[in-house]
């Protein structure tokens, strides 16, 4: 990818729609009473087990009660409603409860709405079908009354666009208090049209935008209200919701070649970006990387080939002179390049490939032969074609960027879902997975539909700490979905980046420069086979960091991820200082001579319910803490990181691998259990035969190895940590089982 200017997103997708929007947009057109009715005939529905009840009288007014938290949303369609009845079915999602009725929409065409409360689920789903056709102009909900003085997070633009300031128009909408109670409004169909506004009096609305602005008869749009007592918790749940609804199974993390293994990457911020190793050319260049690795006993699982590697623009040149470097001329590999082709390279190189793609060029051959939207193929043969004989080149990814503009449809009712169906069905036709990069919200929301969807860019090109904010933000919206938020590329050197790559559970890939690959540094995040050991979560802020954004307090955004095993939850924490920040105050939170900042978290803030030990990584020292302690810590320019794990039955909290960033990840410690005794399955790679272990003990452990055997076992009485080697054949598994007799200790001092 280039770097890329882009006009903001809502400016540009509101001219789409020809909607002016502001945070207190006007809708034209549309018609919203917010005035009381008169008592009418009603129908209610619940309470159901998650507190919510509905109720809908024939004047046109709908309320929606929920009870934790105990907030009221409410609205009126203007218009008297008919055929008022009640029914209780199952969706994919559960069973629910659901209200029904019909109305006459402002020109007097018919509609029928629907109000479905979920039995199980802390969830409301508004529906609206078109009975005869109608136009764009029509909304449903508009929700009036809702809770005052709320926060809110928005998504706007390329990446997700996280804001704590606009409203996005593709949705979701996170409203939150300041003790994190949470209402998601957000799209629930038609994702690549839906459009959210607010309206004159403060309306939450939700509609459609196309061009042409008629709307077929039978067209139904969904919208879903979620309520939390949590935003991570609320996030959660909308996801799923939407997930569950489409029958998209959620991808674990280590679901292909690129989300289980080390990968090098060729895209903007990469050293081979447009251009090979002097004296080399391309194909030997990336040979040689392949090659580097070989060298330092670290396998490489895949290599990215981005924008550079087809031609582009008027003259189908891979480097065009045409402005971004032009549109994709033809998708295959440049003959100047690989002159053998591309499953030649393939062939030599022995691993898998992920290949990027934009626009279609307005020059392409494509544009005689194929149909197109905009600047994008809708012809399913072209797909077909593509993915063929990409496939066939060993590539197991397909990349689709710029998906923001100029990789985009018309915006009719159609061209937007045509264009992303038929990427993901032909993908998965050849056993193919999906990246998406420069995605619009709406792409997020999208791509719940497509099972080989399993990884999104949600920061901007080149990794880095400017790029740190942007990352964990927007990629709460990915995870929430299903979709693994991919950082971008970086030096194997960054340990931060590289930190922060390993707790995305998503993707670690890097662009160093051959001879300049940082080894120690790489196993770190990996085995020695390449393997990532990663959480079980991709990390996001706490609710806490959401809190204090939103407000604009000064504090350190603190973020985390987590593994679960038997024993309990491993908690991987990471804070750094938000370079957005603006002056106040914040209780507890002090300035400290050489710029950091202090940040206090309690266990119980975490989910911990028990005694944690806590152990800060790089400076290596830990505390022992009952749930309601609190600890501080600083937070250094590169950021300061945490592990956290529960002291169980045993007296013991184990670390895991010393050596590794997710001590306890699962292609590490593959079981851990505390009966009184602590137990743990480790793996051991292709390349290994002693890890290196460690943890927390009230009392001197006794370790024991079932399946290999345990050397230099240290316990230190004053810190109460302690470290021992484990020894077994590579790739095989061994089992290890800690006894002590624990005592009792202070919490809250440091080791």
């Amino acid at each position: 990818m280039r770097n890329r200017e882009r006009p903001d997103s809502v400016t540009f997708l509101m001219r789409s729609a020809s909607v002016p929007f502001s945070i207190a947009s006007v809708l034209v057109g549309a018609t919203i009473l917010v005035t009381p009715s008169p008592a009418n005939a009603s129908m209610r529905i619940g309470p159901t087990e998650t507190g919510i009840a509905v109720s809908v009288d024939d004047s046109g007014r709908f309320d929606v009660a929920t009870r934790s938290p105990a907030w009221r949303f409410s609205g009126n369609l203007g218009t008297p409603l008919s055929g008022l009845a009640s029914k209780a079915d199952a969706d994919l999602a559960g069973s629910y409860q659901q209200l029904e009725f019909e109305f006459r929409s402002p020109d007097q065409t018919a509609r029928a709405g629907r109000i479905r409360v979920y039995d199980r689920r802390p969830v409301v789903l508004f529906q609206m079908t078109y009975l005869t056709g109608g136009h764009t102009r029509e909304i449903f909900p508009a929700i009036s009354t809702h809770p005052d003085d709320l926060h809110h997070l928005t998504y706007t633009s390329i990446f997700g666009g996280f804001s704590f300031d606009q409203f996005g128009t593709d949705g979701p909408w996170v409203f939150f208090d300041d003790y994190g109670n949470t209402a998601i409004f957000s799209p629930a169909s038609h994702f690549m049209n839906a459009l959210l506004l607010v309206g004159p009096h403060g309306e939450w609305t939700s509609g459609i935008a196309a061009d042409p602005p008629q709307i077929p008869v039978g067209f139904s749009q969904s919208t879903v209200l979620v309520v939390e007592p949590g935003i991570n918790r609320a996030f959660e749940t909308w996801g799923r919701f939407l997930t569950d609804l489409t029958a998209k199974p959620r991808p674990a993390n280590d679901a292909d070649f690129g989300l289980k293994y080390l990968g090098y990457w060729t895209d903007h911020g990469a050293r081979y970006y447009y251009g090979s190793e002097p004296g080399l050319d391309y194909t030997d260049t990336l040979l040689k990387v392949r090659d580097e690795f070989e060298r330092m006993n670290i396998r490489l699982g895949y290599m990215q080939l981005d924008s550079w590697f087809y031609p582009k623009g008027h003259d189908g040149r891979w480097r065009s002179e045409d402005p971004l470097g032009g549109g994709m001329y033809l998708y295959e590999a440049s003959r100047d390049l690989f002159p053998d082709g591309l499953a030649a390279f393939q062939r030599r190189l022995g691993l898998p490939l992920i290949t990027h793609n934009r626009w279609i060029d307005a020059n392409s051959p494509y544009r005689r032969s194929y149909e197109l939207s905009g600047n994008v193929a809708v012809d399913p043969r072209l797909w077909t074609e593509w993915m063929h004989y990409a496939s066939a080149a060993g590539v197991g990814t397909y990349e689709q960027d710029w998906l923001s503009g100029p990789a985009t449809p018309s915006r009719d009712l159609i061209s937007g879902e045509r264009f992303m169906d038929l990427m993901a069905e032909a993908a998965l036709q050849q056993g193919m997975t999906l990246q998406y990069c420069m995605p619009l919200p709406r792409h997020f929301l999208q791509g719940t539909h497509y099972s080989n969807l399993l990884t999104i860019r949600t920061s901007g090109d080149r990794f880095g700490k400017d790029q740190w904010k942007a990352f964990l933000f927007n990629g709460r919206l990915a995870s929430a979905l299903g979709e693994w938020p991919w950082t971008d590329v970086f030096n194997s050197s960054e340990t931060s980046n590289l930190l922060l790559a390993t707790l995305s559970a998503a993707m670690v890939g890097i662009g160093d420069p051959i001879g300049q690959f940082n080894r120690a540094n790489l196993l770190h995040a990996v085995r020695p086979d390449g393997v990532i050991v990663k959480p079980d979560t991709a990390i996001a802020p706490r609710d806490s960091a959401y809190i204090d954004v939103a407000r604009h307090r000064r504090s350190p955004i603190v973020a985390s991820a987590s593994t679960s095993h038997l024993s309990g939850i491993t908690t991987y924490l990471f804070a750094f200082a938000d370079p957005e920040s603006r002056p106040g105050e914040r209780q507890g939170e002090e300035d400290t001579s050489d710029g950091q900042r202090n940040v206090k978290i309690e266990p119980l803030e975490l989910g911990y319910e028990s005694p944690v030990y806590a152990y800060n990584y790089f400076d290596q020292y830990g505390l022992h803490l009952q749930p309601s302690d609190g600890f501080a810590f600083k937070v250094p320019d590169d950021g300061a990181y945490w592990i956290i794990v529960p002291v169980g039955r045993s007296g013991i909290g184990f670390l895991g691998d010393a050596d590794k960033f997710a001590s306890n990840g699962k292609n590490r410690v593959v079981m851990m259990n505390d009966t009184g005794e602590f137990s743990a399955g480790v793996i051991f790679a292709e390349g290994e035969n002693r890890l290196h272990l460690h943890g927390f003990s009230l009392a001197p452990p006794h370790v024991e190895a079932l399946d290999g055997e345990v050397e230099d076992v240290v316990y230190d009485p004053q810190t109460r940590r302690f470290h021992f080697d484990l020894i077994s054949k590579p790739g095989s598994s061994a089992r290890i089982v800690i006894r002590a007799n624990p005592a009792s200790g202070s919490a809250g001092s440091r080791h």
